[in-house]
């Protein structure tokens, strides 16, 4: 195979994991977020003062779900990618 083959086999098999990691790291970034606002109680939901970093990230932390592609739509590439590695003998 060519180089230029190769490399477009290399990016496709790579995006379904690249997709999983982004997913995941969009929703742990918003459960660390969460659990400051937690422990901050109400100081964590004001945009002044002591919680105003923590209003601030949780503000921006909404949009990392979304950029690159939302949550839902790069799950479900992921599986398509791995159920059409799946041989057909072996499907239900």
């Amino acid at each position: 195979l060519s180089p230029v083959c190769l490399g477009s086999l290399r990016r496709a098999a790579i995006g379904a994991p690249i997709a999983l990691m982004k997913s995941h790291c969009a929703k742990e970034c918003q459960w660390v977020i969460d659990m400051c606002v937690q422990l901050l109680g109400g100081r964590g939901v004001t945009d002044h003062g002591m919680g105003s970093a923590i209003a601030r990230a949780r503000g921006i932390s909404q949009f990392y779900g979304i950029l690159g592609g939302t949550n839902e739509v790069l799950v479900d590439f992921s599986i398509r990618q791995a159920m059409a590695k799946i041989p057909a003998w072996s499907r239900l």
